[in-house]
């Protein structure tokens, strides 16, 4: 029963992160191997949302509230700093959806098996 489940919320996921694909191909004029790409990260994205939420919105809250008062202060240098880390963390919070998407897609699916195994 909890693979069943699962498996549709897979397949309703993964409808959903193709359909989120097709319409950045339409709009931005990607290629088909690009529109596969951006699907996956968004599966990935969609799955990485539970375990990365929490982090990441403190984590900008932090950095939205050090960036104003750089500029309250009219300060360049931490305006500056502000910017390169904002910078920097959209690159590991990238990386860090992907793997950890990857993991909770596993982790549900490895789960959802063994409480079927249970019954």
């Amino acid at each position: 029963m909890m693979k069943q489940r699962f498996v549709i919320r897979f397949t309703a996921f993964v409808l959903l992160a193709l359909l989120a694909g097709f319409v950045l191909r339409i709009s931005s004029g990607l290629g088909m191997g690009d529109c596969i790409l951006v699907s996956g990260f968004v599966l990935c994205l969609i799955y990485s949302g539970r375990l990365l939420w929490p982090c990441v919105t403190q984590t900008l809250s932090t950095l939205m509230k050090a960036g104003f008062i750089a500029i309250l202060f009219g300060s360049l240098p931490g305006i500056v700093i502000v910017l390169v880390v904002a910078f920097f963390l959209s690159g590991v919070l990238a990386v860090a959806c992907i793997v950890l998407g990857c993991v909770q897609l596993i982790r549900e699916l490895v789960q959802s098996i063994l409480v079927d195994a249970a019954v």
